[in-house]
């Protein structure tokens, strides 16, 4: 057998391939090797032509003339899976995959990205709007275009594991977090040379983990050591990983000044900008109130529009940001998703008489508090500092919780003191510092902080301050556990008048309230008083497993009245279902405690919020609170929305303003620097409103709608289509999907290669929302992939059919229905498949009803004809297609390319302007080395993206006929 170049050919080795092209032929040691091209897997391979045949020509052309014939039901199984890939690439691909209802606001948002010549954009929706589940979104949508196969997703580090679990939980996708411990884990296990980051293509990671470690001459020569390791292997690796797309949660994070001056975040930010494609950047509060800011921010985007802070304009920011208002986005019937919040504060004031002894605690902490505080700052002790902070905060919270840090505290100095060991209040892991858990909840920071101060064994004691600590500690100890053992505090005695009138004002006497805790040991005493009370309680906090904080929710949601939560154990819990929340101690950062409420005012709620926020009196919290809030509460006045405005803000104000430093200040100085205070609560109003204000001049909010119209039945019915082919497979294995008696629209079928029943399938995603035992069965269904992939193989063969067709108003017609597959391919990111159906006449006619008809169908009801009574194909019949096909292709072509040209010439107007400028900027330095370098560098960066360009401008049409149908309409 002699193989020629060109000739179509099966490698019998691999009997899975498909037909492969000859392209070269060549003679070695006297044995004839051919290199073949295959396209299904793409690759060419180099083989003995002894292990080829020739591929025998089974095209449709060729079996119809020859009236070979398959069953119609697996012809029109073939036509309505291929159609299903094509129709997967229309609209909205992933929106239906998953057990999540996504809102239109958040439709048009991934459209919005999506409609982008390259993916990178600001997406700043208001706070509560799920610009998670919006990012998430694009990631599935890209993925299934196939344009991202790695991601990686950046977040504050409080924030790791709730995006972790989110993934999980509603789009099953497996992201693994990547911190010191696995980065050490991986190294242990794969070897230092490698790079990690590409072990792994979903990664979620903190900013403050990733980003580079300062190094200067003050530290030690292991920190050094440690620290260019960490350089190397974490942060310039990650950027090195090539990653496909990159998210930024809290991208506000990432900061670069007008002089030039940028954090560290900004360095990874740049970095991974530089190198990685598709970029998106999330944030409530871009703008921060700081033009040089926000356009440094929006050059990691698009750099060649947003160079020069001028070019910081609404039009231009538009362009690359979408951003959604709170209160004006609305479900698919066009109600309004957010329901009103109401706060009140519950002041609370502690008798002279009956609550003596908690006045003495907390005046014996606060100066315990303020003493040591100095003496922890003189001695550049961060740890001991921060954990007196929060020590501050917790004799307002209950006596129980005081009193078991104070209690640790006490026992690990005496014993100290006992054995001549010295007490350093520092973290254990030199590279762990401060920073690391400062968005950490208080639940963590004060487990990492108890368990990782360093006892150093026969050190010299500094024993005068150690005696003045387990002396001040003593009495506070003393009174803790007299304030604690036999009584309850002011704060629970008016928690329990709270509920019972709560009740009665709310008029629902089974009424389900959340009340929050910033520890652990006011859970536990509130929960076993509240029992014993007699309420059903449920618990949840961040010792919990995530099953068991299901467990928790589970209860609270159908038996339990009272859910007490910690803030860590809240995170990430969305409990709708409730509408009153009770702080029992505030946070001092106002940002969580926004956190907290944003559990239950959010998307789902279906009445208005009640949030009662408790209040010691007579303390320094009440001082400092009221002093702050009396400012933020004239923005609330001042802008319509005012408290969504502010809410949107505070992770902003928390960056610019450290409220903990502000409350521990006041504790210090005792309420006695009343001005200061009153300055630096000024200085927070005018911060918040010129954010504001900046934020609504430069970042307006987006009017999507006009661009896009979002129907609930254009995202949620390729279910039913779904539903439609496993119906045709099943049928074709002489199977069938049935439906359960007692549950509608849940079905069951016995799987045809396995002989396994399947149980509680449903292809509704509204009721697969609200029922975890019944599982989705969409296109992203592994079951449904399977079956994809399997049917690819088995139906290859079958192109041609005789097919009866009943569709009344076609009665009487008769033909050949061709079906041609048209694909569109840049080779970078655009593959686009369509299908184009064209119904030849009996006599030779195009018949354009018929054809759209048959293009369009969900369905087909259809049976094999018997003999055929009418003239077969012809070439002119089958030319006759094959130009009107082309016709239709083109059309679809032109339209392609005129929309990509359109986007390829905004963005090279772009980048003219932008080298433009950067070669004036080049030719005024009067260095001249330095200017030659500056050029060589100019011009490799401008062939580059223009090169990139000219591939994308290269969009390659192709289009054949996959199968042909005698036709008879009855």
């Amino acid at each position: 057998m002699s193989i020629q170049i060109g000739q179509k050919v099966k490698y019998n080795a691999y009997p899975e391939k498909s037909a492969g092209i000859v392209v070269a032929v060549k003679t070695v040691f006297g044995r004839e090797y051919a290199d073949v091209f295959f396209d299904k897997p793409t690759e060419k391979i180099t083989v003995l032509t002894d292990e080829l045949a020739i591929f025998s020509d089974d095209t449709p052309e060729t079996k119809i003339k020859g009236q070979t014939f398959s069953a119609s039901d697996l012809f029109l199984l073939r036509f309505f899976k291929d159609k299903y890939k094509s129709l997967s690439q229309e609209g909205f691909r992933a929106a239906a995959n998953f057990k999540i209802l996504p809102l239109p606001h958040q439709l048009l948002a991934v459209n919005f990205v999506l409609e982008h010549f390259k993916p990178r954009v600001l997406i700043a929706d208001e706070v509560g709007l799920g610009k998670t589940i919006e990012a998430i979104l694009l990631y599935e949508e890209l993925k299934s275009r196939h344009m991202v196969k790695s991601v990686l997703i950046v977040t504050p580090s409080g924030l790791c594991r709730q995006w972790q679990e989110e993934l999980k939980e509603k789009f099953s996708e497996d992201f693994a977090i990547y911190d010191k411990n696995t980065i050490a884990s991986l190294k242990q296990l794969h070897g230092e040379e490698t790079n990690i980051w590409n072990l792994s293509n979903k990664i979620i990671t903190s900013i403050d983990f990733i980003k580079p470690k300062k190094i200067h001459s003050e530290l030690n020569e292991n920190t050094v050591k440690t620290r260019e390791w960490h350089n190397k292997n974490v942060f310039e690796a990650a950027f090195n990983a090539g990653f496909d797309m990159v998210i930024f949660d809290e991208a506000h994070k990432l900061t670069k000044s007008l002089e030039g001056d940028e954090t560290a975040r900004y360095k990874i930010g740049k970095e991974l900008s530089d190198r990685v494609p598709i970029f998106i950047l999330l944030s409530a509060t871009p703008h921060q109130g700081d033009s040089a800011k926000f356009k440094n921010l929006l050059s990691l985007i698009d750099p060649y529009q947003f160079y020069k802070t001028s070019d910081v304009t609404s039009e231009k920011v538009k362009e690359v940001t979408v951003r959604n208002n709170k209160r004006a986005v609305v479900d698919f019937d066009g109600n309004r998703l957010f329901k009103q919040r109401i706060t009140s504060l519950c002041k609370i004031s502690r008798q002279e008489d009956s609550d003596r002894i908690e006045i003495e605690l907390y005046e014996a902490v606060t100066e315990y508090v303020s003493k040591f505080y100095n003496i922890a700052k003189a001695q550049n002790n961060q740890t001991f500092a921060f954990l007196l902070m929060i020590y501050q905060r917790m004799v307002s919270s209950s006596s129980q919780a005081i009193l078991k840090s104070l209690s640790k505290r006490l026992n690990l100095l005496t014993e100290a003191r006992s054995d001549g060991s010295e007490i350093v209040d520092a973290i254990l892991n030199d590279e762990l510092n401060i920073d690391d858990i400062e968005d950490a909840s208080t639940e963590t920071q004060l487990s990492v902080l108890e368990d990782n101060i360093e006892v150093s064994k026969n050190a010299e004691l500094n024993r005068k301050y150690l005696e003045m600590e387990i002396e001040q500690l003593e009495k506070c100890v003393d009174l803790a556990r007299k304030s604690a053992i036999g009584r309850n505090d002011a704060k629970f005695k008016k928690l329990i008048e709270i509920i019972d009138e709560v009740k009665i004002r709310e008029n629902e006497i089974k009424l389900k309230i959340i009340i929050f805790t910033e520890f652990v040991e006011t859970q536990s005493y509130l929960n076993k008083c509240l029992k014993n009370l007699g309420y059903e309680t449920a618990i949840i906090n961040g010792n919990l497993s995530n099953e068991e904080k299901t467990q928790q929710k589970k209860l609270f949601k159908e038996k339990a009245q009272i859910l007490i939560s910690t803030d860590a154990g809240g995170e990430g819990i969305n409990l709708q279902f409730c509408r009153v929340m009770i702080n029992f101690d505030l946070p001092w950062n106002p940002m969580k405690l926004e956190q907290r409420i944003g559990r239950i005012d959010r998307i789902g709620q279906e009445h208005d919020v009640k949030i009662i926020n408790f209040q010691l009196l007579d303390t320094i919290e009440q001082y400092v609170r009221e002093t702050i809030e009396r400012k933020l509460e004239i923005i609330k006045s001042e802008f319509s929305d005012g408290e969504d405005k502010l809410a949107d803000i505070l992770s902003t104000l928390q960056d610019d303003f450290s409220f903990e430093k502000i409350y521990i200040d006041a504790t210090i100085k005792r309420n006695n620097d009343a001005k200061n205070l009153e300055h630096i609560a000024q200085q927070i109003y005018l911060k918040a409103k010129q954010i504001i204000n900046d934020g609504q001049l430069i970042l307006p909010i987006s009017e999507l709608s006009d661009k896009l119209s979002i129907s609930k039945k254009s995202i949620f019915e390729k279910n039913e289509f779904a539903r439609n082919l496993l119906e045709k497979y099943l049928k074709c294995n002489n199977k069938t999907l049935n439906m359960y008696k007692n549950k509608k629209n849940v079905y069951y079928f016995e799987d045809p290669v396995t002989g396994r029943r399947i149980n509680n399938v449903i292809f509704n995603q509204e009721y697969a929302v609200q029922n975890d035992e019944y599982e989705l069965f969409s296109f992203n269904n592994p079951y449904m992939v399977n079956t994809l992939e399997n049917l690819d193989e088995i139906l290859s063969t079958v192109n041609t059919s005789k097919i009866r067709i009943k569709e009344e108003k076609f009665a009487g017609n008769k033909g050949m229905w061709f079906i041609y597959h048209f694909n569109l391919n840049n080779n970078i990111d655009l593959d686009r498949d369509f299908i184009i159906s064209v119904f030849i006449d009996e006599k030779g006619c195009h018949n354009n009803r018929i054809s759209n008809y048959l293009n369009d169908s969900e369905n087909i009801l259809a049976s094999d004809m018997g003999s055929v009574t009418f003239q077969m194909t012809n070439d002119q019949t089958i030319e006759t297609s094959a130009n009107m096909a082309n016709q239709k292709a083109e059309e679809i072509y032109y339209d392609i390319v005129k929309k990509n040209d359109e986007k390829i010439i905004s963005t090279e107007n772009k980048m003219d302007k932008y080298f433009k400028d950067r070669e004036i900027s080049v030719e005024r330095m009067a260095i001249e080395n330095i200017k030659q370098a500056k050029r060589k560098e100019l011009q490799a960066e401008r062939e580059k993206q223009y090169a990139d360009l000219r591939k994308r401008k290269k969009i390659v049409p192709e289009i054949y006929c996959t199968q042909i149908a005698v036709v008879e309409f009855i």
